[in-house]
């Protein structure tokens, strides 16, 4: 008896703590071995690695009926166990970011999916002929305006998430590249192929942890790592050409404008008429001197369009190594980037290096080391915004056709504001744009470094430390030169003509994050995933420059030394500034998620910042966060149907901040709000001291209230999508106040200070639909919409800010034009009319009231839509994006429809000028004033054909062949076509007035991918 029943006992002994041995392979999509992937017995605390060959075998209790396989950069999975002893296990690269949210903090692959995220993969970022990253995320994510207000090269853009938010702080989003923050305008010296993947945080839950530093969203930059086995040889190059994208202003002929000055009564056309009162006691041969010369200059037509464009030209190299072993893996990366702008003295030039090593010390213990150096130069033209005859790009279009723009030995044939004894009929534009060109230059060299340390070490099964330090470097020299004989630098004034400009800058960011994250199954139902962290960032910026006056010039006789200057002593002062500023935020923060059956999860967060940009009294503040999740598809009623492979339900509330106080956080005011700062002033003829900016210990952050809802679906293995609907609210705004110089900070000096609040709400979809996967054919398209509702809710107790041409008020919009109303032209008089803004009409413009009404300049719907189609080795990729119901105010038009200014080169319309009682014309008679009103306000909607990529794929018999791993010829097309009504340049712009830009350029680039 006793026998039996110790029998019967280790028999239920056995039963209990009986094991399975599984054994099986994970491979990637193509079938290479994944090393070191992490395979996990769901419910137990068994655990093993796959080897160089992929392959496993893991020990697991008999109740066991999952395994849960993760590595980093593929989606988790979950192996059913049918009890079979082996498994083959391919992993498909993640569609979600997991992996890219916990970059900066905690453990890999561990982090629920519960907020607003939206994710653009490497292969729509690579190879795309751009030099600014975030110029090639336009139209790629609901809920992302990507403004470019340039087409120089390298010119970085304007990017906002779900809105602008606030009225004086910076609206940018926060860029963490590998862990660390970067500037957004630093973008040209990075390599942007090296990039895998970037997510976009656009709520509360996804964003709270970054604190005050999250209030406009984030971007999150995770670049390429090394894959263990062999090494893998990757070459992508390309060369293209390139021309101005858009050219759609159609100005006067020579004869047209000769016309014209003529019944205006100024310019050549006026000068050289036979009609001009003071031609009229001529001789005979001056008279037909006149008659010839007016003759020579109607065959005159010249476009300086002709002289200042160009076809630009593209070239590209970027060459990246990639292997290790089941320890140990490497990517290094090396590029090459050149490009000649559209425009004549514009281009840029990057060359760049990059090395990630991912190492496995022990079975415990990884590290991680990223570094990057990257360094560009770029050439470029001051002031293309401005409508400034100093601006060659107006220069461009004022010059009058008939004007030389160089002599018959190549020279430019007149300089300066002063062409008397030079060139008769040039300068009446007061500016040659082709000298300014030549003469006048501008440059940018500039350094980027990143570098990353990162340590983990697994204390126990499910706890695990991690150590992280990084920095990012950056030094710019940028050098200006103005011609004392151009037009520019004779405006230098006071004798001083001509100038050059040196300036240095240097910015150094510190960040330091120790993080402790703890994450255990709990039996087969419970998953906790807890992290703790601390951050310090330190943030050094410091600048020098030096302007010196009085440059030599061209002019014989003309030496060094001989120009007067203003000063007493006659001497020649140069300008020297500089300024070192330093902040810093310390940082405490909390992350805590609980999912139960896979089906329901909830997540909490909480950071607590000090920043030392506030005072003593508002260093610090709380920011928070809470979500949840549902899988509807885990649910029984939905678990193996035939319609929904995906059904998630989310929901996120919480608070975010913002501490920069303007775009560009460089002033001593700005970064010192606390205190006040000093600046030069004057007493009668005595210099003096005087208060530059007033303190305002008070200061505190931005804070923001994110309320967020949303579902992500899939259907019919087909169709895939999400749609959030959500509620943002600003308080505390930022806003620069004017201080009275009665109080002793001069004639005009402003002040940060916290009043009121703005609200965005809004809705986002996207969508992507596999319309044919089947044999050789593939076909899909995807699309994004947002809809952003903006508007000011409240000013603390004031009522309105009139910023020129647009107005902050409560009730209207951010970017709300305010305007007087165009009312046309009197049929009778040829007299402008204008709205006086209570329903009647006047001829007066001081009795005009400006208004609202007149739309907005920023668009409150944006988006895009994409094709690809696909056939055996052949694709082709197709992407557009818009922007509609929005308006901008054309500067072009008002300043080429201007009838008093007709010693410029005009618009064609003003060929329609009233000259008589009873014309029915949009344009005023000669000798009134043209004024700024909605006249000018256009309808600057539009779909651009943003970018169109076509590839054919070598056949496999090829790669064999060649004993290659892959090979692909393809064809980039960016910027191909825009549809607008627009009458500027480009409706698509950072600012609400369009004036003489840049052109966006219109590429073509033709390039190999090659793979070893």
């Amino acid at each position: 008896m006793r026998l039996f029943l110790i029998s019967i006992l280790l028999l239920l002994t056995g039963s209990v703590y009986a094991q399975t041995t599984v054994t099986g392979t994970v491979t990637d999509e193509t079938g290479e071995a994944l090393i070191g992937a992490t395979v996990r017995g769901v419910g137990s605390n068994a655990a093993a690695l796959t080897d160089i060959n992929g392959e496993f075998s893991i020990s697991i209790p008999d109740n066991v009926t999952e395994l849960a396989v993760t590595y980093i950069g593929y989606a988790p999975m979950n192996i059913a166990l049918d009890g079979s002893s082996s498994y083959s296990v391919q992993m498909q690269v993640a569609n979600e970011i997991q992996e890219v949210v916990v970059q900066a903090y905690g453990k890999d692959g561990q982090t629920p999916l519960t907020g607003s995220i939206a994710l653009v993969e490497a292969e729509k970022i690579e190879g795309v002929p751009i030099a600014s990253f975030e110029q090639i995320l336009q139209g790629s994510a609901p809920g992302l305006s990507v403004v470019s207000g340039s087409g120089q090269p390298g010119t970085a853009a304007t990017v906002r998430i779900r809105g602008v938010a606030s009225i004086s702080g910076n609206n940018a989003p926060l860029y963490i590249l590998d862990g660390i923050q970067i500037e957004p305008s630093e973008f040209a010296s990075l390599n942007p192929n090296d990039f895998e993947v970037a997510a976009i945080l656009k709520d509360a839950a996804s964003t709270s942890i970054y604190g005050s530093r999250a209030s406009n969203g984030v971007i999150l930059l995770k670049t390429k790592t090394g894959q263990a086995g062999k090494t893998r040889i990757k070459y992508v190059g390309q060369t293209g050409f390139s021309n101005p994208a858009r050219q759609k202003f159609e100005q006067m002929s020579s004869e047209e404008l000769l016309a014209f000055q003529e019944i205006a009564g100024r310019g050549a056309g006026w000068i050289l008429s036979p009609n001009n009162p003071s031609n009229a006691g001529l001789s005979v041969e001056q008279q037909q001197a006149n008659a010839d010369e007016l003759a020579r200059l109607r065959g005159t037509n010249n476009d300086l369009r002709d002289v200042f464009f160009r076809e630009g030209r593209t070239n590209s190299h970027d060459l990246s190594f990639s292997g290790g072993n089941e320890n140990s893996r490497f990517f290094l990366s090396l590029g090459y980037y050149d490009e000649e702008g559209i425009g004549v003295r514009s281009g840029l030039e990057r060359k760049s290096a990059r090395l990630n090593i991912d190492n496995n010390v022990t079975d415990k213990m990884r590290i991680s080391i990223k570094g990057y150096a990257g360094g560009s130069e770029s050439s470029f033209i001051e002031s293309e915004n401005g409508i400034a005859l100093a601006n060659a790009y107006a220069a461009v279009y004022l010059a009058n056709p008939f004007e030389t723009i160089l002599d018959e030995n190549g020279q430019i044939p007149y300089q300066g504001n002063d062409p008397n004894g030079i060139n008769q009929f040039a300068g009446y534009t007061g500016s040659n744009a082709f000298a300014r060109l030549n003469q006048d230059t501008s440059g940018r060299d500039e350094f980027k470094g990143t570098g990353s340390f990162s340590l983990e070490y697994d204390i126990l099964e499910n706890l695990t430390v991690k150590g992280f330090a990084g920095i990012d470097y950056r030094t710019r020299f940028t050098e200006r030169f103005q011609d004392p004989d151009g037009y520019a630098g004779d405006l230098v004034g006071n004798g001083q003509d001509g100038l050059i400009t040196e300036t240095t800058t240097r910015l150094r960011t510190y960040t330091l994050t120790p993080t402790l994250n703890y994450f255990k199954d709990i039996g087969e139902d419970h998953f906790i995933n807890a992290l703790v962290g601390y951050e310090f960032l330190d943030r050094d910026y410091l600048n020098n420059s030096f302007t010196g006056f009085g440059i030599n010039n061209l002019f014989p006789g003309i030496t060094p030394g001989s120009i007067t200057f203003t000063n007493d002593a006659g001497e020649s002062v140069a300008n020297v500034g500089g300024r070192k500023t330093r902040n810093q935020l310390s940082s405490g923060f909390a992350n805590v998620s609980y999912t139960f059956k896979n089906k329901y999860e909830l997540g909490g967060g909480i950071r607590r910042d000090a920043s030392s940009r506030f005072g003593p009294n508002n260093k610090e503040a709380t920011f928070w966060s809470s979500s949840l999740k549902w899988s509807l598809d885990q649910e029984d009623f939905l678990v193996g149907s035939n319609v929904v492979d995906l059904l998630r339900l989310r929901a996120s509330y919480g608070t975010t901040g913002n501490q920069e106080l303007a775009a560009n956080p460089t002033t001593d005011g700005i970064n010192f709000p606390y205190v006040s700062t000093l600046a030069a002033g004057t007493n009668g003829p005595n210099s003096t001291l005087i208060i530059g900016t007033p303190a305002n210990p008070d200061l505190q952050w931005e804070s923001a209230e994110k309320a967020n809802i949303g579902v992500d679906f899939g259907l019919w293995g087909k169709f895939n999508g999400s749609l959030d609907v959500y509620n943002d609210i600003t308080d505390d705004l930022f806003i620069q106040k004017a201080i009275p110089g009665s109080t002793g900070t001069g004639s005009y000096t402003i002040t940060p200070f916290n009043a009121g609040s703005v609200r965005n709400r809004g809705i986002e979809l996207e969508m992507d639909y596999d319309i044919i996967n089947k044999g050789d054919w593939y076909f899909a398209v995807g699309a994004d919409v947002a809809y952003n509702e903006n508007e000011i809710l409240d000013l603390g107790g004031e009522s309105e800010f009139p910023t020129g041409t647009s107005i902050v008020r409560v009730g209207e919009e951010l970017g709300a034009h305010y305007i007087v109303g165009w009312a046309g032209v009197d049929p009778a008089t040829g007299d402008p009319l204008y709205h006086d803004g209570t329903g009647g009409i006047t001829k007066d413009f001081n009795l005009a009231t400006p208004t609202t009404g007149w739309g907005s300049f920023n668009a409150p719907y944006v988006g895009g839509f994409n094709t690809t189609v696909g056939w055996k080795g052949f694709d082709i990729y197709a992407q557009f994006n818009y922007a509609a119901d929005y308006r901008r105010f054309n500067n072009q038009t008002f300043f080429q429809e201007n009838p008093n200014f007709a010693q410029f080169n005009l618009s064609r319309v003003m060929n329609t000028i009233w000259r008589e009682p009873g014309d029915v014309t949009e344009i005023q008679r000669i000798g009134t004033n043209r004024q700024f009103s909605s006249k000018d306000i256009e309808d600057a909607d539009f779909l651009r054909f943003r970018n169109l990529r076509a590839s054919y794929s070598l056949p496999d018999s090829f790669i064999n062949k060649m004993k290659i791993d892959n090979a692909s010829i393809f064809m980039n097309g960016t910027n191909l076509y825009t549809w607008t009504r627009f009458g500027g340049f480009d409706p698509e712009d950072s600012n609400n007035i369009a004036g003489y830009e840049y052109p966006l350029p219109r590429q073509l680039t033709f390039g190999l991918n090659l793979g070893l």
